[in-house]
């Protein structure tokens, strides 16, 4: 197709390749990682919710550029990369262990379920 070697679809394509990777490392690194915004109650729930059992996460902002071994990428672009990678376009957005859980209410619900220790290696509760 035309339009598919024009010079936006190269940068979109090119967008999408960096937001990869910024992704990929930032999970990579980090046992538990939350992108989220200001204000946000539901982040404000997460990151809570692994303070409280100990656990110490990576918190992502997406208002700015995100950052990780030199690759950069506009925290919009990588919010609408996870968006349509993972089909969740709400914040927070977590991962743990490098595995997509989702948001708050996921999130939550694995914790009370006694899956999120299992996937952190911590004991049960």
């Amino acid at each position: 197709c035309t339009s598919c070697n024009s010079p936006l679809m190269s940068r979109v394509l090119s967008m999408a390749s960096q937001a990869a990777k910024v992704l990929d490392t930032l999970v990579k690194q980090n046992k538990v990682v939350i992108f989220s915004r200001d204000p946000c109650p539901y982040c404000v729930s997460a990151k809570r919710l692994f303070t409280n059992i100990g656990v110490p996460f990576k918190e992502v902002g997406f208002s700015g550029d995100v950052s990780a071994e030199g690759q950069s990428v506009n925290g919009q672009e990588l919010q609408a990369y996870i968006g349509e990678t993972f089909e969740h376009y709400t914040v927070p957005v977590v991962f743990v262990n490098g595995e997509f859980v989702g948001g708050f209410d996921k999130t939550s619900a694995l914790h009370k379920a006694g899956k999120l220790a299992t996937m952190l290696g911590l004991p049960k509760a």
